[in-house]
């Protein structure tokens, strides 16, 4: 469908969505008013048919071969099972389903972690032994902190993130990179906890995500993939700054080694090129 000039389309979830300034935002919510009946009759995705895997391994070997660069397995957000339920359920339904509909939300993740693990499974028995790291993602905090409490997290999300990262880790020794934007501090040593070997995108304005912090509390456990800000620094700042701060994340981040320098999101079109 088109709107206005705007393509509207539904992803493999049922997910309606408008493409709009770069990002593909959901304008509806499926499951919406779901119960849990809609949840045994709903037509999920299906990773063997959905997605075409040949010819990768070859790739991946060739690539593994050479030497050349670390080898990153990317298959867009397979790790993403909080996200996955509140884009078919709309984010404030899904809030009060965790707190207060929670066989419906058991139910739900349940179901979103079992087409994830026929998902990396599918793509790891194809490249799994020659990856370097294997990347993961699921939005947990926003500016000021997390979503919601550890607790709720711990009891809630977490279950299924350990059954989801141990079998991945099962399939492949690559390092687990995990992207959660916003100020995900409080809950990075459960996010260790669960597997994560490696963070992105470090959102350095986010409450609580001060670099040099960062790399004393989590720098023996963790690294660092990005930390390069992408709301004031490379946007509004000069050339000086950029370098400045690249220097500064350096400092802080890379002693020792684990950390990847990079933006914190994709480059943005407010960016002026010389940054």
């Amino acid at each position: 469908e088109t709107a206005e000039g705007k393509i509207i389309f539904v992803d493999e979830w049922g997910v309606k969505r408008i493409i709009d300034g770069g990002y593909a935002s959901i304008i509806e919510y499926p499951l919406q008013v779901a119960s849990l009946e809609d949840l045994e009759v709903y037509e999920w995705p299906n990773p063997a048919e959905d997605f075409d895997y040949s010819g990768i391994r070859c790739q991946a070997r060739k690539l593994s071969s050479e030497g050349e660069y670390a080898l990153v397995g990317n298959m867009g957000s397979p790790g993403n099972i909080f996200e996955q339920s509140w884009y078919l359920r709309g984010l404030t339904e899904f809030f009060l389903d965790l707190l207060d509909n929670k066989e419906f939300a058991h139910a739900l993740m349940s179901k979103i972690t079992e087409i994830r693990k026929q998902n990396v499974e599918y793509f790891l028995r194809e490249v799994g032994e020659y990856l370097d790291v294997f990347q993961l993602a699921d939005d947990l905090a926003m500016q000021h902190g997390p979503y919601m409490s550890p607790e709720l997290y711990r009891e809630m999300i977490k279950p299924y993130q350990v059954e989801l990262f141990r079998f991945v880790k099962e399939l492949t020794p690559a390092k687990i990179y995990y992207h959660s934007c916003g100020s995900v501090t409080g809950l990075l040593d459960d996010l260790i906890d669960v597997g994560v070997d490696i963070l992105n995108p470090v959102q350095v304005s986010a409450d609580g995500m001060e670099t040099n912090q960062l790399k004393q509390r989590f720098g023996d456990r963790l690294s660092f993939w990005g930390a390069i800000d992408t709301t004031e620094v490379l946007p509004k700042g000069t050339v000086d700054d950029v370098q400045n701060e690249v220097r500064q994340i350096i400092h802080d981040l890379a002693p020792g080694g684990g950390f990847v320098l990079a933006s914190v999101h994709n480059l943005q079109p407010d960016i002026p090129p010389e940054n």
